[in-house]
C-alpha cells in the first residue's frame, strides 16, 4: 500500500496531537492516551516532518522493542519519500546543492532530506543524475 501526503496530514481517528516541552526527542506516540506529542521548540519544517513520522507510527501500530530500529528506519524512509517527490527534489537540487537551502525549499527538515537522498531507489538516482547533468551542460 502506498502512503500518500493525505495519510500523513491527520492522525488516525480518536488520536489527538499535543504540543508541549519534551525532555528529549522531537516527538512521540503515547499509545495509552492515543496522543501524538510534539516538542514545542520545533521549527515549522521539523514539526511537519515529525508530525508525519508520528502519524505513520500511530497508523501502523506499536511494534515490539526488538523491531524498533527497523520500524524507525522504515517510517523515516516512507515519510521522506512521501513528503519529497522525485520531481520536487530534482527542481530543488537544480537550484542549490546546499542541504539546508534545499530542505528549506522543500519545506522539510534537513534530516528528512538526508534520509530521502540516502535511500533513493537506483532508478531515482539515475534520473536525478541525468536531470542534474542536463543543468550543468
Amino acid at each position: 500500500m502506498t502512503t500518500t501526503i493525505a495519510d500523513l496530514e491527520a492522525p488516525p481517528p480518536e488520536w489527538t496531537v499535543v504540543v508541549q516541552r519534551l525532555p528529549s526527542g522531537t516527538g512521540r506516540c503515547l499509545w495509552s492516551a492515543r496522543q501524538i506529542i510534539l516538542d514545542d521548540r520545533l521549527t515549522a519544517p521539523q514539526a511537519r516532518c515529525t508530525l508525519a513520522h508520528e502519524i505513520l507510527h500511530a497508523r501502523r501500530g506499536a511494534v515490539p522493542q526488538w523491531q524498533h530500529e527497523r520500524e524507525e528506519s522504515l517510517i523515516g524512509q516512507t515519510v521522506a519519500r512521501t513528503l519529497i517527490s522525485l520531481e520536487s527534489l530534482v527542481h530543488a537540487l537544480q537550484w542549490s546543492t546546499d542541504i539546508l537551502e534545499v530542505a528549506d525549499e522543500l519545506g522539510v527538515d534537513d534530516h528528512t532530506l538526508a534520509v530521502r537522498l540516502e535511500h533513493l531507489h537506483p532508478s531515482e538516482q539515475a534520473a536525478l543524475n541525468t536531470r542534474l547533468a542536463d543543468v550543468t551542460r
